[in-house]
């Protein structure tokens, strides 16, 4: 009876201990699917740290521990270039019908996809996401979804088909009162009726952005609106217009200067005024992200062939072409 009793009591222990670390695991997943939107990096390493534990884990927590993986890399800009582990992990869903997992498997789906320069797939899986969540609430998955596959319709010129998945991204902001989401989306939205030539839209929807992002006070965004509605006013010839919304360079970050160097030295071109022109492209050879670099050269290639100044121009087409390369390049890592 004795041996009985010691027997019943060691199954007990061991559950018990079983069911403790199990517990732990589950709260340090949660700790890193957490993490992953406001500290990627920070849920990188946390990741990292789980990693040995979980070749002993049971199958559902391996497959949940591989998807905050994949969604921590991808929160952390870092670019998928295999779809093998998303696709067993979401095959797993798929075959449990997990409703609460599914949805964000078949979204990382779509983003390992569009890393992978596979558009169509992309889109069908960002589709499958959404009609796997519920009709009513989970407005911020929802609003990636839409975000995402508006982008990629709008990098593909379809812009009849971007317009209503940016709103829809829009209508998800308003509901979870994301105030930099919907200048996002707003800005989206915008850039689609530009690509439709409704410019009074176009012109109507960024001021909306700009004036909320003012509103808010969100340097960042204001600082890029404003420059993107500089950009625009350039395109359809309103020089002055544009000018009234450039910001002094000295008054922004390195990248919201290359911009504003980059759509200086557009409006002062268009202008016909080559010098000022010439400054601010020669400016981003400076102080400017690689597309940035890129643009200078092409600009002043340009202009050197304005002005038949040969050997300036195979100097900036030979730089122009040798950055052309290497932003391909990267885009194919």
């Amino acid at each position: 009876m004795r041996n009985l009793l010691l027997i019943i009591f060691s199954i007990l222990l061991l559950a018990a201990c079983t069911n403790s670390a199990l517990r732990t695991q589950h709260s340090q997943l949660a700790k890193a699917d957490s993490l992953c939107s406001v500290q990627p990096d920070s849920a990188l390493a946390l990741l990292s740290q789980l990693e040995s534990e979980m070749q002993q884990a049971d199958k559902a927590t391996r497959m949940y521990y591989q998807l905050l993986c994949i969604k921590a890399s991808d929160k952390a800009y870092i670019t998928h270039t295999s779809d093998s582990l998303v696709q067993e992990v979401l095959q797993y869903y798929i075959r449990k019908n997990d409703r609460h997992h599914l949805p964000e498997a078949y979204y990382y789906a779509g983003r390992v996809c569009r890393d992978l320069s596979d558009a169509p797939q992309a889109l069908d899986y960002f589709q499958k996401a959404i009609e796997t969540l519920p009709a009513e609430g989970e407005y911020e998955l929802k609003s990636r979804i839409y975000s995402q596959m508006g982008t990629l319709f709008y990098y593909q010129m379809m812009y009849e088909e971007a317009l209503p998945c940016h709103k829809n991204s829009l209508v998800c902001d308003i509901s979870l009162k994301d105030t930099a989401g919907m200048i996002l989306s707003l800005r989206d939205i915008a850039e689609d009726y530009w690509g439709l030539q409704k410019l009074d839209s176009t012109e109507y929807i960024y001021k909306e952005a700009l004036q909320l992002s003012s509103k808010a006070n969100i340097k960042d965004l204001t600082l890029m609106l404003n420059n993107q509605i500089a950009g625009f006013y350039t395109e359809i010839g309103n020089y002055i217009q544009a000018k009234n919304y450039l910001i002094p360079a000295d008054l922004q970050n390195s990248y919201s200067r290359s911009a504003t160097y980059s759509i200086t030295a557009k409006l002062y071109h268009a202008m016909g005024m080559a010098d000022s022109a010439s400054y601010y492209y020669k400016a981003l050879l400076d102080d400017g992200t690689i597309y940035a670099k890129k643009m200078g050269h092409r600009g002043l290639a340009e202009i050197a062939l304005e002005q038949n100044d040969q050997q300036t121009i195979i100097s900036h087409l030979e730089s122009y072409l040798e950055l052309h390369d290497s932003i391909q390049n990267m885009d194919q890592k």
